[in-house]
């Protein structure tokens, strides 16, 4: 079975982005006016919830229940922890979520582990980044992988934590 999927050639904004060198790029901004239909929005929502960036299928959403958990491993980048605590701060006002970091090696909801550039393009060539339900490190992800089963797509049902199906 295969293991995380990667998008190559997608399309891509770059006005979506914040400027050059910005050291908040995910503080608070003010709204801009939409300049597509809602119906183009919506079709487009529904191809990126239930279809993966390569064209595979996601059978169904999921969500977290309760208080969402996030530990961060590896060595972050200075700029990092400014941007993780903004988008957190964002996700909680905007979106009412109940969502915090953990300290040390305590176990959380999500775990982004930071890996050296060369590590993880020896495990996916063309990858920045890429999100594995269920698996909690980079290593744990490479044993995975090796396993009778490997891994598989995105599955709610296979997550553990809190994060349920819709």
């Amino acid at each position: 079975m295969p293991g995380a999927e990667v998008t190559k050639g997608a399309a891509f904004d770059s006005r979506s982005l914040p400027a050059s060198g910005s050291s908040t790029p995910f503080a608070a901004s003010s709204s801009i006016r939409a300049e597509r239909s809602n119906i183009e929005m919506a079709r487009d929502f529904l191809d990126l919830a239930f279809r993966m960036e390569n064209g595979r299928a996601i059978n169904a959403l999921s969500r977290f229940e309760g208080q969402i958990t996030v530990a961060v491993r590896g060595e972050m980048p200075a700029i990092a922890g400014a941007e993780l605590s903004n988008l957190l701060s964002r996700l909680r006002h905007e979106a009412g979520l109940d969502i915090t970091t953990v300290k040390g090696d305590a176990p959380a909801a999500i775990t982004i582990d930071f890996v050296p550039r060369a590590q993880m393009r020896r495990a996916v060539p063309t990858a920045a980044c890429f999100v594995v339900p269920g698996v909690s490190s980079f290593n744990d992800y490479k044993s995975a992988r090796h396993r009778r089963g490997g891994l598989d797509t995105p599955d709610p049902a296979r997550a553990g934590g809190d994060c349920h199906p819709l």
